[in-house]
């Protein structure tokens, strides 16, 4: 989604070429937070792959098999397959011209898969907005990144708000401000002037290895977690401030660069759905029907309150370890699955079926912001706050009004047409989103293994808004499948025709005009 706001100068996107401005909006889209995780780029990078793959083990029948299961050898392998292995191909502005959306996904996807932090990469958007030509903006994002490929060492400074027990294995020290080098004194006397943070007499200096500052900061929240885990009663951990993290960066040498930043964001997805009075009270009434639900319910209500606090682990560990509860199936084909093997597949199937309702809600977005309409006026917002009206608005006689004022982003036209064609077949979107959480989900249920067998903690904070969509999805579910007299296990057996390579119908229309709740109806 991008709709530009106050101060977003509208005139210059209006006076870019098309071509040139589809590239930025998609580029946009791909690594915004306020977007829905089926239209961002996944945070997988090549690193991350060749290290899970160095996991796997074969057996003397020639089976692969990680963490002990074939399904997980065979999921990864098929993940590796369909990861592209150029990341660094040179664009030039012929391509672009021809596929902007296309040649924006293949460059960011490429800068992803070499380890740089989606925050990264959504700043670079500065360069796209230069007023250079096209070719010379393509070689400057190509340039910039391709020199810093290569993972490296990164110093930081953190805040610390309370002392508390430190653990000599993480390397860390805990000096004065007055001890501190002086280019991080410099920074921190510069961000307390501007009134940004206050100076703490104590700082928490780290060294963590990787491609930019932002994800040289996740890192370190990464492996401050462990720290966390780690410590057990009477030992209490350091409490660090997040108004500001200083990074030092080895490049470019001799001397390097040093910049300040607000902590990022652990969790930097759309909030996940919440659960009112009056849908707690339906939830309810299904869980007499069926127990799992009051389960489910408890699982995810304490996974939004951990996240509402903060922490991903903690949502993570609130939510994943009883999960496969409520993907139980005692019928059908379902019943024979390993509980891990049923959550992974079910769960895609859910994730799949909601692909044309997350669209429209994603499309929705833009109708809830006014639009530069010229310089000096806004029209809009459009949004209604009634779903069938706000659809009606994207398929209906106002559609034309609409298009009008946004002729200048080409990427709301992509996705409306995108909408039309999946209401009447939901290939290839639809199969292709059940595949790729396929992949999620087993990244996260290992997550979750890793946690219970080794204590690792589980951060993916991706991994986390994929797994609390799936779990909203499946109470949603085996409520409607209550409200309508079926079971669990028949609705997603229906379901799961429906979401395959050749798939079944299904009423698409009614799930997107009404959503998950109508997924029992809309079956046959």
């Amino acid at each position: 989604m991008w709709t530009p706001l106050a101060g977003n100068q509208p005139r210059q996107y209006r006076k870019m070429p098309a071509a040139q401005r589809l590239f930025l909006q998609r580029w946009i889209e791909m690594l915004s937070p306020e977007v829905d995780f089926r239209w961002r780029l996944r945070p997988v990078s090549d690193g991350l792959l060749r290290k899970e793959l160095a996991a796997v083990e074969t057996t003397g029948a020639d089976k692969r098999r990680l963490n002990g299961s074939t399904l997980y050898a065979a999921l990864l392998d098929e993940e590796w397959q369909a990861t592209p292995k150029v990341m660094f191909e040179r664009l030039t502005a012929e391509q672009v011209q021809a596929d902007p959306a296309g040649s924006a996904q293949r460059m960011a996807h490429g800068l992803i898969l070499a380890g740089y932090s989606p925050q990264t990469l959504l700043g670079a958007q500065r360069i796209l907005l230069n007023g250079q030509r096209l070719q010379d903006q393509l070689d400057e994002l190509q340039h910039w990144h391709a020199k810093r490929t290569t993972a490296r060492p990164f110093r930081l400074a953190v805040p610390v708000v309370r002392g508390g027990t430190m653990i000599k294995s993480f390397g860390w020290t805990q000096p004065y401000f007055d001890t501190l080098e002086p280019a991080f004194q410099r920074i921190v006397v510069a961000a307390e002037t501007a009134g940004h943070a206050a100076r703490t007499p104590r700082y928490l200096l780290a060294e963590v290895t990787a491609n930019d500052p932002t994800a040289a900061a996740m890192n370190f929240l990464e492996h401050f977690d462990r720290y966390q885990l780690q410590l057990r009663p009477p030992n209490r951990p350091l409490t660090i401030g997040h108004e500001m993290v200083i990074v030092h960066d080895e490049y470019p040498a001799p001397q390097g660069r040093t910049v300040r930043f607000p902590m990022p964001p652990r969790f930097a997805y759309e909030p996940p759905e919440a659960i009112d009075g009056r849908m707690t009270q339906r939830v309810m009434d299904a869980a007499k029907t069926d127990p799992v639900i009051h389960t489910l319910l408890l699982q995810y209500l304490m996974a939004l309150r951990e996240l509402a606090r903060g922490s991903v682990r903690d949502a993570f560990q609130a939510l994943l370890p009883l999960l496969d509860i409520g993907f139980e199936c005692d019928e059908g084909p379902w019943a024979q699955r390993t509980a891990f093997a049923r959550t992974i597949e079910i769960a895609a199937i859910l994730l799949a079926v909601q692909t044309p309702r997350a669209l429209f809600r994603h499309l929705q977005q833009y109708l809830r912001r006014p639009c530069p309409a010229h310089a000096r006026s806004d029209r809009g917002p459009w949004a209604t706050g009634d779903d069938a009206a706000d659809l009606a608005l994207l398929t209906g006689p106002r559609w034309p009004e609409l298009a009008a004022v946004y002729e200048w982003n080409g990427l709301l036209a992509q996705r409306r047409a995108e909408l039309l064609r999946l209401v009447t077949d939901p290939r290839p979107a639809v199969p292709r989103t059940r595949r790729t959480a396929r992949w999620d989900m087993a990244r996260a249920v290992r997550a979750r293994h890793a946690f219970a067998h080794r204590g690792e903690p589980m951060t993916d904070a991706y991994g986390l808004s994929v797994a609390l969509e799936a779990a909203y999805l499946c109470l949603v579910a085996r409520c409607a499948a209550v409200e309508r007299g079926i079971s669990f296990a028949e609705l997603v057996t229906r379901l799961d025709a429906a979401t395959g390579a050749n798939p079944a119908p299904l009423n698409w229309p009614l799930l997107v005009a009404e959503g998950e709740w109508a997924l029992a109806r809309s079956v046959s």
